[in-house]
């Protein structure tokens, strides 16, 4: 019986290492799509969001509640599904 549960147990074993070899090349690939497609966009999303935190720093008061605005949407989001 100690034989079956250890042939079970390294079978269960193995096919892990397979299944998170299949989800490495997965998110492997995803993350080369993901970065060739952001990485030619980069500069343009640097320029914005330098221009967004200088609005933030003339007008810190917009900028608090804009982004309590955001936590309570995604709060509501989170949460309103239940």
């Amino acid at each position: 019986m100690k034989k079956q549960l250890s042939r079970r147990g390294n079978h269960y074993y193995e096919e892990g290492r397979e299944a998170l070899s299949d989800y490495r090349d997965t998110l492997s690939d995803y993350y080369d799509e993901f970065s060739s497609r952001v990485g030619d966009h980069l500069p343009d999303l640097r320029k914005k969001a330098r221009a967004i935190e200088n609005t933030a720093r003339e007008h810190p008061a917009a900028a608090v509640a804009v982004g309590l605005v955001v936590i309570g949407l995604a709060a509501s989001f989170l949460f309103g599904r239940r």
